[in-house]
């Protein structure tokens, strides 16, 4: 996985997680990212999920396990794939549910802006 694609998915976790994240952890992982340190961020997330039990979208699942991936062989790979044993998939119908949301959320956004 490329830091690009490294830096969108540890974004895409920290919106996913959205009001379940505290301030406080909202913060700490917007600065870890922004300084770069996307393994650490990551590595919170995977953390943060297991530990509450909070579902992610299906479609993060493959992206999550390939930066897991990355760190096969080495002594880091347990500590990862332990939490991402623990995170539940999110059905299609809440994806669906959300993502709608979303695309009001933006209209509204979109509208009060022009």
């Amino acid at each position: 996985m490329n830091r690009v694609d490294e830096r969108a998915l540890a974004w895409t976790l920290v919106d996913t997680a959205g009001p379940r994240l505290s301030i406080e952890a909202r913060v700490r992982l917007n600065t870890e990212i922004g300084a770069g340190e996307l393994d650490v961020a990551i590595t919170h997330l995977l953390a943060f999920y297991g530990r509450t039990g909070t579902a992610i979208p299906r479609d993060l699942a493959a992206p999550l396990n390939a930066w897991i991936f990355g760190d096969t062989g080495t002594p880091a790979e347990a500590h990862l794939r332990q939490p991402m044993s623990r995170i539940p998939l999110q059905s299609a119908d809440i994806q669906r549910h959300s993502l709608a949301k979303r695309a009001l959320r933006s209209t509204r956004v979109d509208s009060r802006v022009s």
